[in-house]
């Protein structure tokens, strides 16, 4: 994101979010907010974001999410590259193994007991197609 250097630190954060949301309306992954923006939609994609007017823990919930979605963005984008590369095409298939990725590596992971051992995360692994 380009900001202007000499602005003050709370002008660059509003700056910051303000670009997130115009991001977030960007409707070509498909999701975002195609056609024309009124003023409530304006509010609400800024209210999704990062802000001064939000607790620090707050901000930092909305950013480790935002974190976590990119990084599955890139995931499925790797694993159907890997597997558009061993089967020649994404089919029912794929989104079996995606399925199975996910469930072995959730967003969102459930709490767990202090006491409770801890799980193994499964890798995908390319090679064989499989999560070890």
């Amino acid at each position: 994101m380009k900001f202007d250097p000499n602005l003050g630190s709370k002008q660059a954060i509003e700056a910051i979010s303000n670009e997130m949301a115009l991001q977030a309306r960007n409707p070509a992954g498909g999701a975002g907010m195609p056609g024309a923006l009124s003023n409530q939609d304006r509010e609400f994609l800024q209210g999704i974001t990062p802000g001064l007017s939000k607790t620090s823990e707050g901000n930092r919930m909305i950013m480790d999410t935002s974190r976590k979605l990119a990084q599955r963005d890139k995931d499925v984008a790797r694993i159907a590259r890997e597997y558009r590369k061993r089967n020649g095409t994404i089919d029912e298939g794929f989104y079996d193994e995606l399925s199975k990725f996910s469930q072995a590596n959730p967003l969102f992971p459930a709490p767990t007991e202090s006491a409770a051992p801890a799980k193994k995360k499964l890798v995908y692994n390319p090679a064989t197609g499989a999560f070890e």
